[in-house]
């Protein structure tokens, strides 16, 4: 268990705290939906004035608009910061933006522990008033998508967007339903029931489900259940 949390953590160290402390599976989709803003060091480069003032060396800028956090959730590649913070707290825009790697950016350890405290507290309350339904682990929305992302014919975006606003065969499979507002609470999920559920719309697709179990990290703590409750004529 990851117990030790930097002050300026990495997605993976906050990704893995969060995960030790929740008991779920975090990725860095779910820390921007639970409003926590990455920041970055920014190189000193002379000729700036408006970015650096008379600082000689680099420093911490945030990013700040909406646009380049909803582009980093949906794309999961490096960011393109066309705003953020100067030196003196000014907004600075720049175009066509700058692309800061995903290993650079870092999380407040502050915001990050606030997070936990808000999902912890929200998960023991639905404990207490309907313990039957946390009786096993689930995976949230963002995972969910990221893992079944292609079936159904349906991306990351569009899983998203189903799971958030679910049909009948979805909503049966769901496991706790999330909170609007910030931070948001995103719902949480049975992966076994969304892969029977699928596997049942589309018998031809159970193959690719038990390869999915197998080979997507999140899924592979179920893989014993899809292998033994998957419906074997399913596959042909």
């Amino acid at each position: 268990m990851m117990n030790y949390l930097p002050k300026d953590a990495t997605i993976e160290q906050a990704c893995n705290w969060l995960q030790a402390k929740t008991g779920e599976t975090w990725i860095l989709q779910r820390l921007i939906e639970c409003g926590l803003r990455p920041h970055f060091w920014l190189d000193y480069s002379p000729g700036l004035p408006a970015i650096f003032g008379d600082r000689l060396e680099g420093f911490q800028t945030s990013m700040v608009f909406q646009g380049d956090l909803t582009r980093l959730e949906a794309d999961g590649a490096d960011a393109l910061v066309t705003m953020f913070t100067a030196h003196d707290g000014k907004l600075i825009k720049t175009e066509p933006g700058w692309r800061v790697p995903l290993s650079d950016l870092r999380f407040k350890r502050a915001d990050i522990e606030r997070i936990a405290e808000i999902v912890n507290r929200d998960t023991a309350a639905a404990t207490e008033s309907a313990p039957e339904r946390d009786a096993a682990t689930a995976l949230s929305t963002s995972v969910i998508a990221g893992c079944f992302a292609g079936f159904n014919g349906w991306n990351f975006a569009q899983w998203k967007s189903n799971l958030q606003d679910p049909a009948k065969w979805l909503k049966d499979c769901r496991h706790k339903a999330g909170r609007q507002g910030k931070p948001f609470i995103e719902s949480t999920w049975r992966p076994v029931d969304i892969a029977l559920a699928l596997s049942k719309k589309d018998p031809k697709i159970s193959k690719s489900l038990r390869a999915r179990f197998r080979n997507q990290e999140p899924l592979k703590p179920w893989l014993d259940d899809i292998e033994n409750n998957l419906p074997e004529d399913a596959e042909i």
